[in-house]
């Protein structure tokens, strides 16, 4: 008798193993992508959550700085000096440091903008010790300073002050801060930072100053310097 030749039951051609191997790595390769990309979401959600940490921090010091400002008057023999000068990009104030930062006794804490070695700004707080022979001044943070990065890739930082620059005139908010016998009675920050990184709202801080329109509360004398 003739039988019909033909595959035995059980077996794989060739062809069947290669479109089993192509659909295996497409399967694969379909796994790996899901959970490569996964991995850089956790990643930059980490990356992310870090920062956001990190400028929390920052931030509570800046406003506890800010809102331990000092109203003190620099006598030195000229025109009286307060050591509270701000502009719109830049803020210099006196302040107790916490004690967790080394910090005993009066600092001189200036706030701007530092641009670093790829371009990018970094919004940072430098602070030195008060003494009455320093000058309220950029030239006193040149040396023997240290510093703390508030928040970094910042693109520009604007400050506004609250309160009258002079008695018969009405509290509102200005660019500046000119008045020479009193303080202001808030401070408002606000960053900008690059298109599709997190925005951070702007930080108003009340001043805890005396009632009477932030007026000075001490006075210290500075050596008398030539006219």
């Amino acid at each position: 008798m003739i039988r019909a030749m033909g595959r035995e039951s059980g077996g794989f051609t060739l062809v069947e193993m290669l479109i089993a191997l192509t659909l295996m790595g497409l399967i694969l390769t379909t796994l790996f992508s899901g959970l490569f990309g996964t991995s850089r979401m956790w990643s930059r959600s980490e990356a992310q959550a870090e920062e956001n940490d990190a400028a929390r921090i920052g931030f509570a010091l800046l406003r506890r700085l800010l809102s331990e400002t000092v109203p003190i008057l620099r006598l030195d023999g000229r025109e009286p000096a307060l050591l509270f000068q701000g502009d719109k990009d830049t803020l210099r104030w006196v302040a107790p440091l916490p004690s967790h930062a080394g910090g005993t006794g009066l600092y001189w804490v200036s706030l701007n903008l530092k641009v670093m070695a790829l371009g990018n700004s970094d919004l940072v707080l430098t602070y030195i010790p008060l003494r009455p022979e320093a000058p309220p001044s950029a030239a006193a943070f040149e040396s023997d300073t240290e510093s703390v990065v508030i928040s970094d890739n910042v693109v520009r930082m604007e400050i506004a002050y609250y309160g009258a620059t002079e008695e018969d005139l009405p509290s509102r908010w200005h660019d500046n801060w000119s008045a020479v016998n009193h303080m202001p009675e808030a401070v408002r920050i606000t960053l900008a930072r690059p298109t599709g990184e997190t925005a951070w709202p702007p930080l108003v801080v009340p001043l805890r100053v005396p009632a009477q329109r932030s007026q000075v509360q001490w006075t210290i004398v500075a050596p008398q310097t030539p006219a």
